[in-house]
């Protein structure tokens, strides 16, 4: 076979638009030649420059590594040239390697000239070329607390330093967002797991945003977020209205409302408190976007006419989801912000193009949010040293704002809550690129949005995108672009939106009955009880251990004993439920991170204090399991009574 084929083939298995592109690629430039070193090695130039030293390319590339190799690290290699260095490692180590290389031209010359097929067919090793790529190969060659370390020639550093740096940028936001990434989940899985048995007679009595798949094909939407620069696209919004889909984010909802424009979508993704997004709102006429997560108490105000169901598809208890609905949950991407759900929503339904406002992801004319939103926070900046401050002017008497913050009941407890909101937001600030090219301050957070938005461009292949948030961060691939301007193109013909959904929900079957979602919450009941007999065994063995040290004070071969016993009915419990059924695990899965952790600390020092440490977590570990196992079967038996009910009154 064809080398080229060979290595596309590969590529293509898990990047299968880059082996395409690869392999259509043509060559126009006459500014690349092959030359050989004084070792006769085969050597690349790029304008007369030489990509590998020109006495021995092998013999560079081992240097490199012998003077920077770090074991046990993500290796990222930046620039393949003819892949000498890529060579070494592939030699050297098994590492998890991802090789990063913008210039085609160069991946369509070395792919064509080296077999490095066997080594692209491993699935530790990943080759990128663009960046929009780039957080999503990471992912796959990253665990958690992995390391990465940096390679790169000198021709490199020399001929691509400006990309380099942004490279190197671009891997540090990464790197947070994963490590965030896990830290939310650690954080946040009892949660969403909670919120989603909660949700199972919504989610069965929703209709699914799968129904309307492709049915709003090339009908212009707007995804209207809280920024700042949302209020600058208002007067062309209500000029086109009845020319556009307009979906909003939960908290922009009231601002849209206020300023006589009704959504035909909102879309609220938030576990926590979110129920001020509706509070005093007219909802009426709005079809509401849920994933499995949200807050089910927002479901329960009764001001929802219709929702859509939105399957993210990297939640903890995705697949648990998909087994109760028979849909699959993969096509709904998911990244942690409810601006990409809307954005997603539209794509899912065919809408083109997509015009983004109120997606500054900066803070804008001194704003954090647009001022209808109840966010009042305002970013100040220091004119004689630069510094970034924040206020809250005339926030706190509000009884409003109060409601914000669910479960804070007076105006001096908003205060102090907002002085460590505050506080937190001081240590936060960073700067990223704006839309007029220069540097502007921004969250950490929303540093890493821009990021979001970027990576999932690929995938939206065909569809042309637009940024009408005047003045916020430069999300790239994103044509910026006054609200009027674009509207004027393509907003061109009127929309019978509610047609459109009812006849697409009318000619919808669902793929899972009721018979099958009560089997499914009778199998989950069963699995419940033989979870918390097990964890009841474990938590009684850690309790005799406790309750005999605390009488000796003293650890002894037989208390020992009891420990060993307590852990191997830990690791039973893991191996039979966790790597199993994903929402067993979301009910102590923090508590389950903290006894690994523990765990690897007690193994290299078997130290008593350690050991005791072990105990005490093994001892939050049971007692969560047992807790939540036994409120989860309460609630299981709740919801399949509804849906039992529901059925019986239809018949």
């Amino acid at each position: 076979m064809d080398i080229l084929l060979k290595n596309t083939e590969q590529i293509a298995k898990y990047n299968k638009p880059l082996a395409d592109k690869i392999l259509s690629h043509v060559i126009e430039s006459d500014g690349y030649r092959l030359d050989y070193t004084k070792c006769d090695d085969l050597n690349l130039y790029i304008d007369e420059m030489p990509v590998h030293d020109e006495i021995d390319a092998v013999e560079q590339a081992k240097e490199i590594f012998d003077k920077s190799y770090q074991k046990d690290h993500v290796s990222i290699i930046f620039g393949l040239g003819l892949g000498y260095l890529f060579n070494r490692f592939i030699k050297e180590v098994n590492d998890k390697i991802l090789v990063y290389e913008p210039n085609l031209d160069v991946l369509r010359i070395t792919l064509g000239l080296f077999d490095f097929s066997e080594a692209l067919a491993n699935p530790r090793i990943r080759l990128v070329h663009d960046k929009f790529h780039l957080k999503s190969a990471i992912e796959t060659v990253n665990i958690k607390d992995d390391l990465f370390t940096l390679y790169f020639l000198p021709f490199h550093n020399f001929r691509y330093k400006p990309e380099l740096t942004e490279f190197i940028n671009d891997l540090t936001l990464i790197h947070g967002l994963i490590d965030v990434g896990f830290k939310e989940l650690a954080r946040q899985s009892r949660n969403w797991g909670f919120n989603t048995i909660q949700n199972l007679d919504k989610i069965h009595f929703n209709d699914e945003l799968e129904s309307l798949s492709g049915k709003f094909k090339d009908k212009p939407a707007i995804i209207v977020s809280a920024g700042p620069s949302m209020v600058k696209s208002i007067e062309a919004i209500k000029k086109y209205r009845d020319k556009v889909i307009v979906i909003s984010v939960g908290i922009s909802l009231k601002a849209l409302l206020n300023n006589g424009i009704k959504p035909d979508f909102t879309a609220v993704i938030e576990a926590g408190y979110c129920l001020f997004n509706l509070k005093g709102a007219d909802t009426s006429g709005i079809n509401f976007i849920f994933p499995p997560e949200v807050n089910h108490r927002i479901t329960e105000t009764g001001q929802i006419d219709r929702a859509f169901n939105y399957y993210t598809e990297n939640l903890f208890t995705s697949d648990w989801v998909q087994e109760f609905t028979g849909i699959d949950c993969s096509p709904y991407i998911n990244r942690g912000t409810v601006s990409i759900t809307a954005l997603w929503s539209a794509h899912l339904m065919g809408c083109n193009p997509i015009i983004l406002t109120g997606q500054d992801l900066a803070y804008v004319d001194g704003k954090c949010y647009a001022g209808d939103t109840h966010f009042g926070l305002k970013c100040v900046v220091n004119q004689e040293t630069g510094a970034i401050d924040f206020e809250t002017p005339g926030f706190t008497n509000q009884k409003e704002s109060i409601e914000v913050y669910g479960g804070i009941k007076s105006p001096e407890e908003v205060r102090k809550f907002l002085d460590i909101v505050i506080a937190q937001k001081r240590n936060d600030v960073q700067k990223v690129k704006g839309q007029n090219g220069e540097l502007i301050a921004t969250s950490a957070g929303y540093a890493l949005f821009v990021k979001h938005f970027e990576e999932i461009i690929p995938d939206m292949e065909g569809k042309n995108l637009f940024n009408c948030s005047t003045g916020g961060a430069q999300i790239d691939g994103y044509e910026n672009i006054l609200m009027e301007e674009v509207l004027e193109k393509f907003a061109t013909e009127k929309i019978d939106v509610e047609k459109i959904i009812t006849d697409s929900i009318n000619s919808y079957k669902k793929p899972s009955n009721i018979e099958h979602k009560t089997n499914f919450i009778n199998t989950n009941i069963q699995k419940l009880e033989e979870y918390i007999q097990i964890g009841a065994k474990g938590l009684a063995s850690i309790k005799k251990f406790k309750q005999n040290h605390t009488r000796t004070r003293k650890i002894t071969a037989d208390l020992k004993q009891a420990l060993f016993k307590s852990v191997n009915i830990y690791y039973e419990m893991v191996e039979k439920f966790y790597s199993k059924n994903r929402y067993l695990m979301s009910l102590s899965y923090q508590e389950f991170v903290e006894v690994e952790e523990v765990l690897k600390k007690f193994d290299a020092s078997r130290n008593d204090e350690d050991l005791m440490a072990l105990v005490q977590n093994l001892f939050n570990f049971f007692s969560r399991a047992a807790h939540y196992g036994q409120e989860s079967i309460n609630i299981l038996k709740e919801k399949k009574a509804i849906i039992n009910e529901s059925a019986t009154a239809k018949s």
